[in-house]
């Protein structure tokens, strides 16, 4: 997989990743859940002097503090019930290599001190273990959420965030690159029909149709649509706008003043939060003086609309 799209959103990330890739400083990736984080991530240790080591990849999130700890540092014989043997951790594993933290914002304080101690000394200490292994590894991280709110909040470390975020890079919503959606499209289709021996024609009804809907799932969305539209095609058959499966109108197509007065307004108010994410990359305290609100207010108000885990 690479990053791929002919936006100028793109072109202007790719240009960063470039520039980036050729130090060795630490990346702070953040976008919406289903942009890509983890392709910026690898693209920048393809370009990187690392790229001929490892590129290892853990999801922060789906792991509880002793198992992360754990796969992050190894652990030794006995530091626990069933660990019968040493183990590597994965910042051994990519020794020479890039670690990639997705979902960083998901762990607790408590494992942010244990993951602070290691980027500063450069040393890791495996679980049950008394001694430190030196480790010469790039870290990136990514998340969707808002570090500097969680600062503000008490759940996410100020000197972790400070060690983290050396450099930013934002990935882009797909609703802000549309014109991405029609290759990005035929990238997943010849990719599909790759992998199925097939030859897949989507048609230009298709595309366009694509185009308009928005995918609040971003480009993990797109790919499962169009590769649930391929395979509701039969074979030899261009894939055509009934394909489209969900039943959802277009984005454009939602009639504008359709509802209550309430239900209107909240509409309004819902496309004016968005707009201010995208905006100011997530930044609640931004956000919060352009939309005239407190921070609690804004709060409040992404939280009744869905949007208090976006970006």
């Amino acid at each position: 997989p690479a990053l791929l799209g002919v936006s100028q959103a793109i072109r202007d990330l790719m240009e960063e990743v470039r520039q980036l890739a050729a130090s060795n400083i630490q990346v702070l990736i953040l976008g919406e859940t289903g942009t890509g984080k983890e392709l910026v991530a690898r693209a920048i240790h393809q370009q990187s002097r690392r790229a001929e080591r490892a590129f290892v990849a853990v999801n922060c999130g789906a792991l509880p503090d002793t198992l992360l700890e754990s796969e992050l540092f190894g652990h030794v014989r006995g530091a626990f019930t069933g660990a019968d043997r040493d183990k590597r951790g994965l910042f051994e594993e990519a020794e020479g290599g890039t670690l990639l933290l997705d979902e960083v914002g998901d762990t607790s304080p408590a494992f942010q001190t244990k993951l602070l101690r290691a980027l500063e000394a450069r040393e890791i200490r495996p679980v049950g273990g008394t001694e430190t292994r030196p480790v010469d590894v790039r870290v990136v991280s990514a998340t969707h959420r808002d570090l500097n709110e969680m600062v503000d909040e008490g759940s996410f470390r100020q000197d972790l965030l400070y060690r983290l975020n050396t450099a930013t890079l934002y990935v882009p919503p797909l609703r802000r690159r549309r014109v991405d959606i029609p290759f990005l499209a035929q990238h997943f289709a010849e990719e599909f029909g790759d992998e199925h021996a097939r030859k897949i024609t989507l048609d230009e009804a298709f595309l366009e149709d694509l185009a308009q809907k928005e995918f609040p799932g971003n480009v993990r969305e797109l790919r499962n649509a169009v590769e649930r539209a391929i395979a509701l095609t039969a074979p030899g058959e261009e894939v055509g706008a009934g394909s489209l499966s969900d039943g959802a109108p277009p984005q454009d197509a939602q009639p504008a003043r359709e509802g209550t007065l309430k239900e209107q307004l909240d509409r309004v108010e819902r496309d004016a939060l968005r707009d201010a994410l995208d905006r100011f990359h997530g930044n609640r305290t931004r956000m919060a003086e352009a939309l005239g609100l407190s921070r609690v207010g804004l709060r409040n108000k992404l939280r009744r609309h869905g949007l208090d885990e976006v970006h």
